[in-house]
C-alpha cells in the first residue's frame, strides 16, 4: 500500500466516527459527524432551556459509546463543543415535514430568536411551510 491510499483510508475512517461517543456515524448531523444516537439525544434536548440533570463528576465525564447514557449534561455539552448547533435544528424539523414537532416546539423555537421581526418571519414560515436557512 502507498501513502495515498493509507491516509485515504484512515481519513475515511475517521470521518466514520461520531465526534461524541466515537461510535459508527451515519452522517452530518446538526453540523458535525455524528451516530444516530447523539443525533436524536441532540435534537431532543438542545432546545429546552431546563437544565439537564447536573454533572456529579465537576464536568469532566468522558463520553463513549459505552458511557454516552451517564451523563446527559456532559453529552450535550460536548455535542455543543464538537460543533453541533441548535439553530440547525429548525432547518432539519421543517425539511423533514415534521410539522406536527414544530408546533409542539414553537415556543422554544421563537424564545431563540431575540427580534420581534425574527419571530414574525418564523411564524410565516411555519405557517406556509417554507424552509428557513
Amino acid at each position: 500500500m502507498n501513502d495515498t491510499t493509507t491516509c485515504s483510508k484512515s481519513r475515511i475512517k475517521t470521518l466514520d466516527l461520531c465526534v461524541v461517543c466515537n461510535a459508527q456515524a451515519i452522517g452530518r448531523n446538526f453540523g458535525a459527524n455524528t451516530c444516530l444516537s447523539c443525533k436524536v439525544f441532540f435534537r431532543r434536548n438542545a432546545l429546552k432551556n431546563k437544565v439537564l440533570s447536573k454533572c456529579r463528576f465537576k464536568n469532566s465525564c468522558e463520553i463513549t459509546k459505552e458511557t454516552r447514557r451517564f451523563c446527559s449534561s456532559c453529552r450535550l455539552q460536548k455535542c455543543f463543543q464538537q460543533g453541533m448547533r441548535k439553530e440547525r435544528i429548525r432547518r432539519y424539523l421543517i425539511e423533514h415535514g415534521n410539522m406536527s414537532e414544530i408546533i409542539n416546539n414553537n415556543h422554544l423555537l421563537l424564545s431563540e430568536m431575540s427580534s420581534p421581526m425574527n419571530v414574525s418571519y418564523v411564524n410565516i414560515c411555519l405557517r406556509e411551510n417554507v424552509k428557513i436557512y
